[in-house]
Parts: structure tokens; C-alpha cells; sequence
């Protein structure tokens, strides 16, 4: 199908459901219910206050009325409620944890069924929405799995209710790949590994691998443009894993796995008091902050959590050294410089940025240059924080290169704009070298990066086709106070035609909605049509 075609029936066929599923797993299956005629339980009285972190706050609450609070800026923080993860967070801050918080927990989540036994379940609710539907699902039975919880009938008859719900709304699409349909089957198989439907086990088994052949590319990563979300994803394809009994299947996971973990090891920098950090490409998951998703991977014996997970499994990664065609990373003793090409996989329902001449800067495990991060799921954070004037990069008339192919764009939404047809090129040796080409009717940018053993250079030159202002963005991760005080770097700019330096105070992102100050340096060169500049990092 042309392009421009599918960009319009991705518009008006903008739904979901069994009727859009592949072919093959268009089918109804008649689903035995196990937990009918379990009787329902009553509101339990518990007044025990625990505070709990939801997707950008904390709230003081206790299981009589912690469904009381509707009210929240951000409807992450509403659905992180309701999802039930903040149930993992909580036995996450510990080494061990005690009766009482586990009665909070199961208290909670009792209240919520009673709560919601007799509530309809509707795709515009936002309670119910698929996703939501399927985190519960899967936090409720991993709490299970790793015995933290005992088994509850009356709570599971409430998840059968949302389960055969979910099983006819997966959220695939026709014309465009959803991450979300990984976590819908994600819960359906969990559940009925659980309830020993082996027919919903094959079936959900089946679209799982299907939807994999499509999500990830050669080198084992997602297609969706984020580094974050690689951990979380992986994190789901785990909890599979877990609950597989079926060894043909659960070593058909673990070679992905294998592999799979071969990327995460791929973006993890550590510094010299081994923590563990990972350049912020792409949106930030506000189901678990960034350092708890890390750190599940890479900290198994951190917490309560993390030890009873990872007590009975055995992984590791081969090791390998990846030569992405979308993700590059450069590294010596002293740097690690790690970029992308976000032409392959473009915009569209995806977690990806403007990542054009972007690129992020470690040294010796710290990060230097940065990408600022997303702030929330807004429309105002979407217009703000995934422009290309968010990133390190190159704009023309204060316009970032190829913005014009970002979602929000009317003409990208009409299908108008490919981004396949923008003239972006990359080319490196994937040691020391790397060079970025935009070559357009009306402009040509190029960006080269050299990595030496003790420095690291940007060269950018600019051609335009009239004299033009032209702006050089770099985010910096540190404060101006720190900016002076640096010791351990030196942050050299260079050309030789004029230009205005500013150091900006900016707010940078390194967990959903979790700000921190920085600076943005900002390289201005006015009414000119041809430019160099040089910014060299020493260390």
C-alpha cells in the first residue's frame, strides 16, 4: 500500500479489537471461567498509612481511601493507581518486608474489586483501558508467582472479568504497530499459565512471537525508539519467561532473552562509584523510574522485590559486541559517545525523538552532554520535549532539522510527509568515527565526531541556500555554578566566524516527570549562509 495511503487508513480504521487482529488469530475462543462463583467479599477497614510512589508523586494513603483520590494533574499518576505497580515499588525500598505491608497491599486490592465488582468495563474508562487492565493482571500474579501474595479468588475473579474483557480488545492495529498489544498478551498468557488454559497459553504464545518478529529488528532491538523503554519491554518478555512451564517455549524465549540482554548491556555506562546509567534516548515509561528499571537488571540482590524474582532464574548475556544500523555507540577508556538514526524507524506511534545530530557523551561512566528527557505524556511536554530543539543538534530560522516529519505535524499526519524520503545520511566505523549528513534542496549539515584517546570533537559546518541564523544546541549536564567548578572536563568552542555564546539554565528529565537543572549551551551565528564550529571535550 502507498504511503500516503496507509497514513489515512491508519486515521480512519484508528481502533482496535478482535476484528483487526492477523488472520490467523482472528478467532473467538469459548473460555472456561474458573472464579464465577466465588462470593464477593465487603469493604475492609484499614487505616494503616503507607506512602506509595505513583508515575510523578507520592501519596500517604491506606487501603479505606486509597480509591477515595480521582483528582491528578497528570492522568499517568491516576492510571499508575490504578495499574497496581505501585505495589512492586513499595516491596522494592527494602531488603526485606513485614506482615503489615503485605496486608496493605492485599487489603488495597481487595477494596478495589469491591470497589469495581459491579462496574462496566469500557474502553473510554480510563480504569479499564486495556493497558491498564493488563498491568493489573500481570502485577497481581507475579506478587503470586514469587509467593509475596497468597492467591485471592475473589480478587481473581474480578482480573477473570477484566481478562476475557482484554482478550477480545487487544490493542493491534491495522495499519500500525502498538507496544501496548506485547503487554495486553503479556497478561493474557500470565493468566492462563495460571489458570491452566492451555489453549489461550498457545494461542497468546503464538501472537506474542508473531508481534516479536515485528518489534525487534536484527540486532534484538525494539523498534520504538527509546533506550528506556528497551529495559521495559525486556522486562515483560522476563515475566514470560517466568511463568513458562512448557520448556520448548520457555527456550525459545530464553534465545531471545539471550540476546535481548546483549542491548540493555549495550546502553549500561557505569562510573567510578559503579552506578549504573544509560543515555535517555526517546520517552521515559512512567510505569517504574528509570533507576528502578536499571537496577532490576543489573542490582538482582538490591531489595525484596528484585531477590525473590531473580532467585530462581539463571541469565546472562553473550557478551556480543553490537553493530546496530540505528543505534551507534562509540567508546575508548575514557568516553562513551552513543547516537541514533531515528530515519528507521520514524515517528509514528513509537516512543522516538528528533534524534537528528543528536548524540550523548559519557565520561568515565558520567554523563556530559545529554539528552534532556521527556517531562510527561502532555501535549505541551509532546510538542516541547521530542522537537529537535530539545536535542543536541542543528536548527535553521530556529527551526530543528526535519521537525516537519514529528507526529504532531499536520502534514506528516496526512501522510504528506515520509520521513523515508528526508536526505539523512550515517556513516561510521563504529570505533572513532562517525559522521551525519542532512543534504536538502535548500540546506546541507553535516556533523562529524571524532573520538581520540583523550578528547572527544564535534565538527559541524552548515550550508544554506540564503543567509540564514543558525543555531548549535548542546544540553550539559551540570548547573552553571558546577560549569566553572568543573575540574575533570574542558569544554572547548571554536570558529572563526562570529557568533554569540549563551549558557542557558534548562530543566532535563532523567525519570518521568523527575526534573533536574542543567545547562544548554547555544552557539548563534547570524545572517550568514556557510558556518563551522568546533566543540572539543577534553579529559
Amino acid at each position: 500500500m502507498h504511503y500516503t495511503s496507509k497514513k489515512i487508513f491508519s486515521k480512519i480504521y484508528n481502533n482496535y479489537g478482535l476484528k483487526y487482529y492477523p488472520k490467523k488469530f482472528k478467532k473467538k475462543i469459548k473460555i472456561k471461567k474458573n472464579f464465577s462463583n466465588i462470593e464477593n467479599e465487603i469493604l475492609i477497614k484499614n487505616e494503616k498509612n503507607f506512602v506509595i510512589d505513583l508515575a510523578s508523586q507520592r501519596l500517604k494513603i491506606n487501603p479505606s481511601n486509597i480509591w477515595k483520590k480521582k483528582n491528578f494533574k497528570d492522568r499517568e499518576d491516576l492510571s499508575s493507581l490504578h495499574r497496581w505497580s505501585w505495589a512492586i515499588k513499595l516491596l522494592s525500598k527494602k531488603k526485606v518486608t513485614n506482615l503489615s505491608e503485605k496486608k496493605f497491599i492485599e487489603d488495597s486490592l481487595i477494596n478495589w474489586c469491591v470497589k469495581h465488582i459491579d462496574t462496566q468495563i469500557e474502553k473510554k474508562n480510563i480504569i479499564f483501558e486495556p493497558y491498564n487492565i493488563s498491568e493489573r493482571i500481570c502485577n497481581y500474579l507475579i506478587l503470586i508467582k514469587l509467593q509475596i501474595l497468597k492467591p485471592n479468588n475473589f480478587i481473581l475473579k474480578n482480573l477473570e472479568k477484566q481478562f476475557l474483557f482484554l482478550f477480545e480488545n487487544i490493542e493491534y492495529y491495522k495499519f500500525k504497530l502498538s507496544n501496548h498489544a506485547l503487554n495486553n498478551l503479556r497478561a493474557i498468557y500470565l493468566f492462563s499459565v495460571f489458570t491452566s488454559n492451555k489453549k489461550i497459553q498457545k494461542y497468546s504464545f503464538e501472537f506474542i512471537d508473531y508481534l516479536l518478529t515485528k518489534f525487534l529488528d536484527k540486532n534484538y532491538f525494539f523498534k520504538f525508539g527509546s533506550s528506556n523503554y528497551q529495559f521495559i519491554f525486556t522486562k515483560w518478555l522476563l515475566d514470560i519467561y517466568l511463568f513458562s512451564t512448557v520448556k520448548k517455549k520457555k527456550d525459545k524465549i530464553k534465545r531471545r532473552l539471550v540476546k535481548i540482554l546483549d542491548v540493555l548491556n549495550f546502553f549500561i555506562e557505569v562510573d567510578k562509584n559503579k552506578n549504573k546509567v544509560i543515555p535517555l534516548f526517546g520517552n521515559i515509561s512512567p510505569d517504574f523510574e528509570n533507576n528502578w528499571i536499571i537496577k532490576f537488571f543489573s542490582e538482582k540482590k538490591e531489595n525484596y522485590f528484585f531477590k525473590n524474582y531473580w532467585k530462581n532464574l539463571n541469565f546472562g548475556s553473550s557478551k556480543k559486541n553490537i553493530r546496530s544500523k540505528e543505534w551507534i555507540k562509540l567508546k575508548n577508556k575514557k568516553f562513551s559517545i552513543f547516537l541514533r538514526n531515528p530515519k528507521l524507524v520514524g515517528f509514528d506511534f513509537n516512543h522516538s525523538h528528533n534524534d537528528f545530530f543528536n548524540f550523548v557523551l559519557f565520561y568515565k561512566g558520567k554523563k556530559i552532554i545529554l539528552d534532556p528527557g521527556r517531562e510527561n505524556y502532555s501535549f505541551e511536554s509532546l510538542k516541547r520535549d521530542i522537537s529537535g530543539k530539545s536535542h543536541n543538534s542543528i536548527f535553521i530560522n530556529n527551526k530543528a532539522i526535519y521537525d516537519d516529519y514529528l507526529i504532531y505535524n499536520v502534514l506528516y499526519k496526512l501522510g504528506l510527509k515520509n520521513i523515508k524520503n528526508c536526505k539523512y545520511y550515517v556513516n561510521t566505523n563504529y570505533r572513532d568515527f562517525v559522521k551525519l549528513r542532512s543534504l536538502e534542496k535548500n540546506f546541507t549539515a553535516i556533523r562529524e565526531i571524532y573520538l581520540k584517546n583523550d578528547y572527544i570533537e564535534i565538527i559541524d559546518k552548515i550550508f544554506t541556500k540564503k543567509k540564514s541564523n543558525i543555531k548549535i544546541q548542546f544540553n550539559l549536564n551540570m548547573n552553571k555554578k558546577n560549569l566553572k567548578e568543573n575540574k575533570y572536563i574542558e569544554l572547548i568552542h571554536n570558529s572563526k566566524i562570529k557568533n554569540k555564546k549563551k549558557f542557558i539554565k534548562k530543566n532535563f528529565y532523567k525519570s518521568y516527570g523527575l526534573s533536574y537543572e542543567g545547562t544548554t549551551l547555544l552557539v548563534e551565528f547570524s545572517n550568514i549562509n556557510r558556518t563551522k564550529s568546533s566543540l572539543k571535550i577534553k579529559g
